[in-house]
């Protein structure tokens, strides 16, 4: 045992060990019909540690992972937790291209992945190759070691403790938007730190989350890790995007979840989802992107029990706020206060803490991470005295509640003033038909920015009524310049089976030529 940590300093210990412990036949997962106690997820992470352990990780080895199968994410996060090994958790949507990047930056020593993905991550890790892993049936030729066959051998005790503490535990990846992901040093104390919100959220004896694929990455701690954590126990689905969930709620009574808003706009349109029983939810956290009030309040309408809760956070410091949103106490678009042991500030330019004018959003608290690896100046400009600057644009109200304006980039600089597109949006939605709306910000060289809207509905429509019925909800500077129905808007993929964030980066460049172009644009 590595000098002065406890074993509970170790992430995969304090979420499954202790739980195994503490009421070891209390149902921890349910995963494709199968129940598991936390005695039986403990001793599979047990067992999938002691196997990794004969295939030669050790401690501080960077073990990049890419798996399908959300089981054997389960067991092979905790398990290289346990070991006091470094996760290094790819996007399974990189490129090619960005996947070279990556694992050339990380240095990795060894690969955990299936078969079906050997080629394409053998060839993207290059020379000195990494050893690599594989978690299915697929021949262990080669440099490749076969996961399956070390597991039968291996036993279920408590595997040696690796690390904890402060020590590093996993890199997660940012979106990537401006260049390489960076990876985002993660330590066992800052992910222990993430589950801290699910302490202070209502829950009973029955309670039960829900979530899927999106425990890949960051993820992890802030779902599946952070619901086990605390000893609720998870449904845990292969697609956990509306349609999954929905077919989900028919079989399993699950009252928590923590989704974007996308979700929420898809699985209202769903026709599927029509006769859904939402009554049982208890508690609907949302964030990553803007909430509307128009949305909002078809949420609530539609799962009127739930307490629906927003919050704010990055891959770099997650969930660092979190404010109710049912109870009429804070709009949509408010993301709450810091929890409890973070804290938040919006700075002016010159570095000025102001209330009640944008600045730029920083945050500190025990959930930051601890770096960029192997990028020392990017961690310079990010974390400064303890705090991290987040790029976003904030206002700070005189209680200390903060509401996100959005990402410097993506502001509408019109008038001025600075447009959320939001507002914007929010309005779009209020409209008959209108399913999806998206606005972006196309420089002009007249000064101000134009504005495209680009907008997903329901039916027949067309641009002349809908610039008609936004001009009686907006005022004029915030009225598009153009308006483009499309079949689908642009979204991310966060293997959640559903659709990711909204790119609006992309409807820019799909569309911007629209604006100089006559009559109604038809995407």
């Amino acid at each position: 045992m590595p000098e002065h940590v406890h074993p509970y300093d170790n992430y995969g210990y304090a979420v499954t060990s202790l739980n195994a412990q503490r009421s070891p036949d209390a149902l921890a997962i349910r995963y494709r019909g199968t129940d598991y106690s936390f005695a039986e997820v403990n001793a599979r992470v047990n067992r999938t540690a002691n196997a990794l352990c004969t295939l030669g990780v050790r401690p501080g080895d960077r073990v990049a992972v890419q798996l399908d199968d959300v089981m054997a994410i389960v067991d092979s996060y905790l398990a290289l937790a346990k070991l006091g090994a470094v996760l290094v958790a790819l996007n399974p949507y990189w490129s090619d291209e960005v996947l070279a990047q990556v694992l050339a930056h990380c240095r990795v020593q060894h690969m955990l992945l299936s078969g079906a993905d050997r080629a394409r991550l053998q060839a993207a890790a290059g020379e000195p190759a990494p050893a690599l892993i594989l978690v299915d049936g697929a021949e262990a030729a080669g440099s490749a070691a076969s996961l399956p066959e070390a597991l039968a051998a291996a036993d279920d005790v408590e595997p040696p403790l690796g690390a904890g503490g402060a020590a590093p535990l996993a890199f997660f990846f940012t979106s990537g938007t401006t260049g390489m992901p960076k990876p985002a040093v993660h330590s066992h104390a800052s992910c222990r730190s993430m589950a801290d919100i699910w302490l202070s959220l209502p829950r009973t004896e029955s309670s039960m989350w829900g979530t899927g694929p999106i425990i890949w990455g960051i993820g992890f701690p802030c779902t599946i890790g952070a619901a086990l954590f605390v000893g609720m126990p998870v449904v845990l689905e292969d697609d956990f995007g509306p349609a999954g969930f929905t077919r989900a709620m028919r079989h399993s009574a699950i009252t928590h979840m923590t989704v974007i808003p996308t979700f929420w706009s898809e699985l209202l349109a769903l026709p599927e989802a029509a006769d859904l029983d939402l009554g049982g939810l208890e508690a609907v956290i949302v964030g990553g992107e803007p909430l509307g009030d128009n949305l909002l309040r078809a949420m609530m309408e539609r799962a009127p029990g739930a307490g629906v809760y927003s919050f704010y956070g990055q891959t770099e410091a997650p969930y660092t706020c979190i404010g109710r949103l049912d109870d009429g106490s804070q709009t949509a678009a408010v993301a709450g206060l810091a929890r409890p042991t973070c804290a938040a500030q919006v700075l002016s330019p010159d570095g000025r803490r102001v209330t009640a004018e944008p600045g730029e959003l920083a945050v500190t608290g025990p959930h930051l991470m601890r770096e960029y690896f192997d990028l020392p100046e990017k961690t310079a400009e990010s974390l400064r005295d303890g705090w991290f600057f987040s790029g976003d644009l904030a206002l700070q109200d005189e209680r200390g509640r903060i509401t996100v304006l959005g990402r410097r980039e993506d502001a509408i600089h019109r008038g001025g003033r600075f447009i959320q597109p939001l507002t914007i949006e929010d309005a779009a939605l209020g409209l008959d038909g209108v399913l999806e709306a998206g606005a972006v910000a196309v420089p002009s060289d007249q000064g101000d920015d134009r504005i495209l809207l680009a907008l997903r509905c329901a039916g027949e429509a067309n641009e002349r009524d809908l610039r008609a019925a936004l001009a009686g909800v907006l005022p004029p500077d915030a009225l598009p310049d153009r308006i483009v129905l499309a079949d689908e808007l642009p979204h991310g993929n966060d293997n959640s089976g559903g659709k990711g964030k909204l790119l609006r980066r992309e409807i820019g460049a799909l569309y911007a030529h629209l604006l100089d172009a006559e009559g109604d644009a038809n995407g």
